[in-house]
């Protein structure tokens, strides 16, 4: 069982490191979200969301490679 929602993070990004380099992470995510994975070395990229809040496909096509999560 976790604290927080951070700290599962936390877990996940330790478990998943070295073999995910990089997390895409929705814009408006806050800055607690991001940090376990910026702490464990697996760097963040933001995708844009559209005007009803899901993600925008258009952007992620082509930028995603394998052990991205």
């Amino acid at each position: 069982m976790f604290r927080s929602g951070r700290d599962a993070l936390r877990m996940l990004a330790k478990k998943l490191y070295p073999a995910h380099t990089r997390a895409f992470i929705p814009a408006l995510s806050c800055v607690s979200m991001v940090s376990p994975f910026r702490q464990n070395g697996i760097g963040v990229v933001y995708y844009p969301l559209k005007r009803d809040f899901t993600a925008d496909y258009g952007f992620l096509d082509g930028r995603l490679r394998d052990g991205d999560i």
